[in-house]
């Protein structure tokens, strides 16, 4: 019985840190994006952000 918790704990374990990575990743991109946006409208910025 000892074995299966330990199986269970190490699975848990691992997908917690799978659910925290992607939420970090989530956090960022949208972070990216506004930034992105911030810059994108007339008379901002002189960085040229539409140019590919």
């Amino acid at each position: 019985m000892s074995i299966i918790n330990l199986l269970f704990n190490i699975l848990m374990g691992f997908f917690f840190a799978c659910a925290v990575t992607a939420l970090l990743g989530l956090l960022i991109s949208l972070l990216m994006i506004h930034q992105v946006r911030r810059h994108d409208n007339a008379g901002a910025a002189s960085i040229a952000m539409k140019g590919y």
